[in-house]
């Protein structure tokens, strides 16, 4: 969604007008589903009931200040667990499904498989930070 962008990259749709009919109709295209991120889009969609599974990504980081994530829904949306991986770097991550929702895409995926490459990400950071 974007309302003063004209153009976006491969991996992504540009959506214009009315969020809910342009979502529901790119769910209905073929494709490993949709993906967002951010808060606002992710909460817009939440309170459209249009997101069947969640992905969280927790870094081992507080930063004591910015947005809450769905901060103001207006109603409660029941998850389950159907999936979590804990890297060496401290990051986690866990993969929820809406109850009542189809099966989940995300026990199908690997998220069992480790992310080497973010983990060497995450090293050289801190290697930068430390001044090492």
């Amino acid at each position: 969604m974007s309302r003063t962008l004209e153009r976006v990259d491969w991996n992504a749709e540009l959506v214009r007008g009315d969020l809910g009919k342009a979502v529901q109709q790119l769910k209905r295209e073929s494709g490993k589903g949709l993906f967002t991120g951010g808060v606002k889009l992710p909460m817009a969609l939440a309170e459209l009931g249009l997101i069947d599974e969640y992905e969280f990504v927790v870094q081992p980081r507080l930063a004591g200040h910015g947005p809450t994530l769905f901060a103001g829904l207006s109603k409660r949306i029941d998850l389950r667990l159907v999936s979590r991986l804990e890297f060496g770097s401290g990051r986690w991550r866990c993969g929820m499904s809406r109850e009542g929702s189809h099966p989940s895409k995300l026990e199908a995926n690997s998220l069992d498989v480790a992310d080497s490459s973010y983990d060497k990400a995450v090293k050289e950071q801190k290697s930068d930070e430390e001044g090492v």
